[in-house]
């Protein structure tokens, strides 16, 4: 006959019967039984009443602080079913990582008629977190933005400004130069006109 503490050795080891008998003593007095299943990380309890679906709040309580309590090696998951004896399809089942020392977050829930048990399910993936939301920028580092784009904007009207003023300079200087060059050509041909008139004139 197996002592309570080698019961209580076999479960922490993962056996599924020294589990499901521990679990049995915690729930006799709600008039539940339990069977259990370790696949892949994941304990399966599957607890049956012969008078109505159980609790759901109370069975998840009962195997929680169990579990937790127990330190069972390799199992990181916990789902729960509940269902009436002699049934097929499960009222509800839930499933819970285990938290050393306390509750731990809810992965999975699922009521209304579900198939299966764990002799027969092979356990669901660990549901995987949502992506993390890319991080908003801070007011600061958009003002910073603003500031930055108004002072290029200012930058480049600047300069546009100064390229202007250049190309109108170097317009007016081109200008000048040809009024000059007018100029002397107009001296050049009036020199020249009057040296062909000295030298072709009359004395």
């Amino acid at each position: 006959m197996t002592t309570p503490s080698q019961l209580h050795e076999l479960a922490r080891q993962g056996n599924p019967k020294a589990i499901s008998a521990l679990l049995n003593q915690e729930l006799k007095s709600d008039g539940l039984r339990s069977k259990t299943a370790l696949k892949e990380g994941c304990l399966h309890v599957v607890l049956e009443s012969d008078d109505s679906i159980p609790d759901r709040a109370r069975c998840l309580d009962v195997v929680r602080v169990k579990v937790v309590n127990l330190e069972i090696e390799g199992v990181d998951r916990v789902r729960v079913y509940g269902r009436r004896s002699g049934e097929d399809k499960v009222d509800w089942n839930q499933e819970f990582a285990v938290a050393v020392g306390g509750y731990s977050n809810l992965l999975f829930s699922h009521s209304h008629g579900t198939t299966g048990s764990p002799e027969m399910d092979s356990p669901s993936p660990t549901p995987t977190p949502p992506p993390p939301k890319p991080k908003s920028q801070k007011p600061g580092s958009r003002i910073f933005v603003g500031v930055a784009i108004v002072v290029a904007l200012i930058l480049v009207t600047i300069g546009g400004f100064v390229l202007l003023q250049q190309f109108s300079n170097d317009s007016d200087t081109s200008n000048d130069m040809s009024d000059v060059e007018k100029r002397w050509f107009g001296y050049a041909a009036i020199a020249d006109s009057n040296r062909r008139y000295s030298v072709f004139g009359s004395p």
